[in-house]
């Protein structure tokens, strides 16, 4: 049954769920979880816009930053890169080799050395991330003017 103005008349209806789905449940929840809601986006997007603003807009010092990112105190590669690469080789031999089944001295070392992989390759992303946000702000400039 649809809900057709009765001799054409508009009659108020209730938001349906799917309407409310598709403004993330905001239709149909108390005003102040909305305000609520609103002012964590407006804090996010102030920080967001904080962020982007500290980044470099020249290309030159762009550039600069990105090196000093990817090769921190003249290293070849980012923070990270090569513990990342060392440990899971590590885990590699030692899930392979005699095995991580039960307890024991084994697999508490495999358990150390993939949280200190994926500890390493989350840092390596962030580099990465913030590697690309500075080359990437100042053409973000050029489109802004």
């Amino acid at each position: 049954m649809t809900n057709q103005p009765v001799c054409g008349k508009d009659e108020t209806r209730p938001v349906t769920l799917w309407e409310n789905e598709t403004v993330h449940g905001h239709a149909l929840c108390h005003e102040s979880c909305v305000d609520e809601h609103f002012a964590a986006v407006k804090a996010l997007r102030d920080r967001q816009a904080a962020y982007l603003d500290s980044l470099p807009t020249d290309p030159k010092e762009a550039i600069k930053a990105a090196r000093a990112i990817m090769t921190p105190d003249f290293e070849p590669y980012p923070e990270g890169v090569k513990e990342a690469l060392y440990l899971s080789v590590a885990l590699e031999s030692l899930v392979n080799g005699e095995g991580i089944e039960g307890r024991g001295l084994d697999r508490d070392a495999a358990r150390f050395i993939a949280n200190r992989v994926s500890t390493a390759m989350f840092n390596v992303m962030k580099d990465l991330d913030r590697l690309s946000d500075v080359l990437e702000n100042p053409s973000r400039f050029e489109r802004l003017e």
